[in-house]
């Protein structure tokens, strides 16, 4: 969360950039993993995508049980193995 979980974009939250995490990994010298960086950056794209989704009136509370919680965090976990 040092560096939070997007950018400032043209028209909201972007997700956080390649070069941000490189640039916050390298100030902090902070060794990442390459599958670190990618889920770091899947992450940040996740939360972008949720922030955009959640400004539609008819979108589900993230929280809210339904028949998808837990697979698309799943999904992206399964990436990573």
């Amino acid at each position: 969360m040092e560096f939070g979980p997007s950018s400032p974009g043209m028209a909201g939250p972007a997700p956080v950039s390649f070069q941000e995490i490189e640039a916050w990994a390298r100030m902090t010298r902070t060794t990442l993993p390459g599958w670190e960086v990618l889920m770091l950056r899947q992450l940040s794209k996740d939360f972008v995508s949720q922030y955009h989704e959640s400004s539609k009136p008819d979108c589900p509370c993230p929280g809210a049980p339904s028949e998808d919680t837990g697979k698309a965090f799943k999904h992206t976990l399964a990436r990573f193995k």
